[in-house]
């Protein structure tokens, strides 16, 4: 009784509270200390806020207005009035002067309810408005309490059914301090039951779980030896259903089945299918999912795929077993299941796998229990840097062919190997062109033959096979800036090992030495046209870890001196110096051609400048150099007819080039522009509207041009599929918003000015390894 009319003082004190002053508030955060840890129990604060809805540019946005923190004393902890983001024409002149800024706001309350308890109704949607992360354990919402749900109910009562339930208190309105003060009340009532049940229930919900179970066979390596091979994947759910199951093609000759183990014969190898084409269908299988098995590291990397840690149930390395196996010196998953299953006939690939998954099952509590008290303290150790990533070396060769194309003979790759750096070599295919004519092998010097490229690999194949054997690998090979041209890869400069660029391998007669120089004089190998390139390969390796040290160092210092060209060339240009160009805009149409037997590839088709006043400086269509299968006439306007009649490319290209040279370049897509041109710009001559900051809509995207002319030019297109319309378009644009753009281009390039000096400083201050650069040549 007592505390009941406890209650009612207190609720009328913040209510009169409210309405005398509404920006007066009382911080105790700011005349207490506050000491964390008293105890074994965190204190517990009761989280409140006012939410008003805006709609900005169209958008509905929730803002916190006003945010109260109570202590368990029912004492008001913390209060502050939260200056909303962005405000409206009409918003602006009601903030007072003593409202204080959302990330203030959030700063403090971060730091002041770090490690305790926090409670609310509905906690989750004001962490979500705030932008705060809090551990999942120490929140306490009456939204989610289960003694508030019945069974065979799911539905969440309001704070205002709460309150009369099991408070018996009636309350016709609500306000933040009525809310606060009525969700501490229910906490301290049953605070121990509900300290009790956030103990007990996972920080997460259950997520489905996956046992899965790699069958191998015995195969032979490219060097002879002897290695293990995936033959068979299983994936089994919870209920024990198979999910997944199939056959894969071993990497190489089968030596050994291993039938009494695995049950597997060469009739059961007629319908493979690659790992390559499966490794992605697995991934997506497996994210986001408890993983289960028996030796899962060894499975993963079987497969080549990478799951997190903290979703790995491995039984061959949880302690319980180990514990319970430890008179026995073995822990194979049959002791296992014989000792805490009491499962002893395992017959078939799918049974190690269910057997896996019974095991997670019966101990799946204290096993998750088990994982999160392992991350928890790896949290407590302390940090020590970025993980780094371990870089391996694989070497390339490659031999070429020579084909017909529509724009002259080209030598192209016709066979390509990869060895790792245990010799071994691990990709060996050859090349298909597509859509071209071959029309010599180099049979004599490469061992190449005609029937070999018509069954070869077609290049978007291989493209997609070297995507992951090259990630995070450092490149050996010979002329590797033409063998990732032919490809179309990228591959950073910091990690490629190139012969030709090393200027060890490089002497003052002799600036592009072969293969066979490099080999005679450096590792005393003598080579001959019938030396197989997986030997090349492993030459390449040798010369790799004979000159490893050199050779890195060489590479790190050649990056940065590259690095620091660019720098000085951006700090040699002059911010007025905007004023002294003139602008042009430009506007590119293409159409989808089909090249190297790619669909969907871009090809230029018209080009269209105009001047500052709008006239028309350039216009142009392009002739058709590969087969065209879409026109895009809706988009660009172009018919067949009118690219007959049309300028050589690289005529038109050259033109283009003249044209705008020395000038400031306004358009839409720039980027797309310059990549169908093959020509670079520096940005700073760039005015782009898909990257103008006032064209931003949220999650990061921009106006397009049909947009913008409607809303800041009340402009109508009327024909969207003609070029010149659209790049008079862009040219008002730019016009109006000049003095805008220019003053933003200025201080993106201060900005990168001043990181280039500082990256100066670093450099010149920074002790690191030099290398004798007397004989370098680039």
């Amino acid at each position: 009784m007592y505390s009941l009319i406890y209650l009612f003082v207190c609720l009328f004190f913040f209510s009169m509270r409210e309405e005398s002053s509404a920006f007066h508030f009382y911080d105790k955060y700011n005349a207490e200390v506050v000491n964390e840890g008293q105890g074994e129990r965190p204190e517990a604060y009761s989280l409140s806020c006012d939410v008003i809805i805006k709609n900005i540019d169209g958008v509905l946005s929730s803002m916190v207005t006003r945010v109260l923190v109570i202590d368990q004393n029912l004492e008001v902890f913390h209060e502050a009035f939260v200056k909303p983001l962005k405000l409206s024409g009409n918003d602006s002149t009601e903030v007072d002067l003593r409202w204080e800024s959302y990330y203030q706001v959030r700063t403090r309350l971060v730091q002041m309810l770090r490690s305790q308890i926090i409670v609310g109704h509905k906690l989750n949607y004001y962490l979500r408005l705030l932008q705060m992360r809090h551990p999942v354990y120490l929140r306490r919402d009456t939204a989610h309490f289960s003694k508030f749900r019945t069974a065979n109910d799911s539905r969440r009562y309001s704070l205002k059914q709460l309150s009369k339930k099991y408070l018996d208190l009636k309350v016709d309105r609500f306000n933040i301090t009525l809310s606060a003060v009525i969700s501490m009340q229910l906490y301290l009532k049953f605070r121990d039951e509900w300290d009790r049940e956030m103990q007990v229930r996972p920080l997460i919900p259950p997520l489905q779980a996956y046992a899965i179970f790699c069958e191998t066979v015995k195969g032979k390596r490219q060097d002879g030896g002897s290695m293990d091979m995936l033959a068979k994947v299983v994936v089994v759910d919870s209920n024990g259903a198979t999910v997944y199951q199939k056959m894969i093609t071993p990497e190489g000759p089968i030596l050994d089945y291993r039938s009494s183990a695995t049950n597997l014969y060469p009739s059961n190898f007629t319908n493979t299918v690659p790992i390559n084409n499966e490794r992605e269908k697995l991934a997506a299988l497996l994210r986001g999912r408890v993983l289960v098995g028996h030796g899962l590291s060894r499975d993963l990397k079987l497969i080549g795929l990478k799951h997190p840690y903290m979703l790995r149930r491995d039984t061959s390395t949880y302690d319980r077993f180990h514990r319970g196996l430890a008179p026995i010196h073995c822990s194979t998953l049959k002791d296992i299941a014989e000792h805490f299953l009491d499962k002893t006939n395992l017959q078939g690939p799918q049974d190690p796998a269910n057997t896996a998954m019974q095991l997670y099952l019966q101990y799946r509590r204290d096993w998750d229990l088990h994982g999160k008290k392992k991350a928890e303290s790896s949290k407590d150790i302390q940090y020590q840097g970025p993980k780094r990533k371990l870089i391996t070396p694989v070497a390339v060769y490659y031999d070429r062919i020579l084909v017909s194309t529509k724009l002259g003979q080209l030598k192209v790759i016709g066979r390509m190997v990869i060895v790792n750096g245990n010799y071994q070599c691990i990709y060996d295919r050859f090349v298909k062109p597509n859509n071209m004519e071959v029309l010599d092998c180099f049979t004599e010097n490469t061992g190449i033959h005609m029937d070999d490229i018509l069954q070869g690999t077609s290049t978007e194949d291989i493209k997609k096979d070297l995507v992951n054997i090259l990630r995070d690998k450092i490149l050996v090979g010979y002329n590797l800036k033409h063998f990732l041209l032919l490809l179309g890869l990228r591959f950073q400069i910091y990690y490629r090992r190139d012969l030709r660029l090393y200027n060890k391998f490089i002497l003052p007669h002799n600036l592009k030495p072969s293969i066979s120089q490099i080999a005679q004089r450096f590792l005393n190998v003598s080579l001959t046209p019938y030396t197989q390139p997986v030997e090349k390969a492993r030459i390449f390796m040798n010369l790799y870890y004979k000159y490893k040290d050199d050779w890195d160092i060489f590479v790190a210092q050649t990056y940065r001196d590259l690095k620091m060209v660019s720098l000085n060339k951006l700090i040699g240009y002059s911010n007025s110096s905007y004023d002294n160009y003139e602008p042009v805009a430009m506007y590119c149409s293409s159409v989808t051609i089909k090249n190297w037997g790619l669909l969907g590839y871009q090809m230029l088709a018209r080009v269209t400048v105009v001047d500052v006043e709008g006239d028309q400086v350039y216009d142009q269509f392009v002739k058709p150099y590969s087969e065209i299968v879409d026109y895009r006439t809706n988009e660009t306007g172009i018919h067949p007819q009118q690219l007959l009649h049309g300028e050589e490319y690289f005529k038109v290209m050259e033109d283009v080039i003249k044209v705008i040279s020395s000038k400031i370049i306004v358009g839409e897509q720039l980027s797309k522009c310059f990549k169908l041109l093959r020509h670079k710009v520096d940005w700073w001559l760039l005015r782009d509207i898909s990257l103008f900051s006032p064209f931003k809509r949220l999650n990061n995207h921009y106006l397009n041009l049909k947009e913008i002319c409607q809303k800041y030019l009340n402009l109508q297109l009327m024909n969207e599929s003609d070029p010149l319309e659209k790049a008079r378009a862009v040219m008002q644009i730019y016009n109006k918003f000049k003095h805008l753009w220019e003053v933003e281009i200025k201080r993106k390039h201060e900005v990168l000015i001043n990181k280039a000096k500082m990256f100066q400083a670093f450099r010149n201050e920074k002790d690191v390894p030099q290398y004798n650069r007397s004989h370098l040549l680039l």
